[in-house]
């Protein structure tokens, strides 16, 4: 399962406990300062390597939720 680079930074901030009030969503489309090309999916398919070590990579929920908890013991 995905997520988009905005849903994302929303996910983190939400869990650090900021105000996403001030935050927008916009399209590559729109940002005219950037003049690379990015691809629209960017998804990584972690199924062969869990396959072939045997092993269950974490979700990206997970993983946001353990760097958001390093992050607050950091601080």
């Amino acid at each position: 399962q995905g997520m988009s680079k905005a849903d994302f930074a929303f996910r983190f901030a939400e869990l650090l406990g900021f105000d996403t009030g001030k935050m927008a969503r916009t399209s590559i489309e729109n940002m005219e300062s950037i003049k690379t090309y990015r691809p629209k999916n960017m998804l990584l398919d972690c199924s062969k390597i869990e396959n072939e070590l045997g092993i269950e990579m974490p979700s990206l929920e997970q993983e946001i939720q353990r760097t958001t908890r390093e992050y607050d013991e950091r601080a």
